[in-house]
């Protein structure tokens, strides 16, 4: 890489000056396009995961606590005897398939990127 760069700096030439065609030179809104940087999708991106988390930890508390006592305990009753460690690994297990489907969707990255 030194020897390139000295020979650069001896011969006053770039790699890129030797080329027949010029290429044109990215806008910023063109670049923005390329990469999709709008505040909705990024929005949408970041708290449609977290819903989801939010839900399902909700929904497996209420089931599996509700599988403990029945239907008639009260609402501290049901949450406490609910399975937490349980009920946050399927949580944040759904949470991050639906990040990692949504980034694919999106096409934020290549699969082995997001996978």
């Amino acid at each position: 890489m030194w020897r390139a760069e000295k020979r650069a700096l001896e011969q006053n030439k770039s790699p890129a000056s030797e080329t027949k065609e010029k290429l044109p030179l990215a806008t910023f809104a063109s670049a923005a396009r390329v990469v999709g940087n709008s505040t909705s999708e990024k929005g949408f991106l970041a708290l449609v995961p977290i819903s989801v988390l939010v839900g399902v930890l909700v929904v497996v508390l209420l089931s599996t606590g509700l599988l403990q006592t029945g239907k008639d305990a009260s609402w501290w009753e049901v949450i406490g005897a609910a399975d937490a460690y349980g009920s946050l690994v399927w949580a944040s297990l759904a949470g991050c398939l639906m990040a990692m489907l949504l980034s694919w969707s999106a096409k934020k990255g290549t699969c082995r990127e997001i996978f």
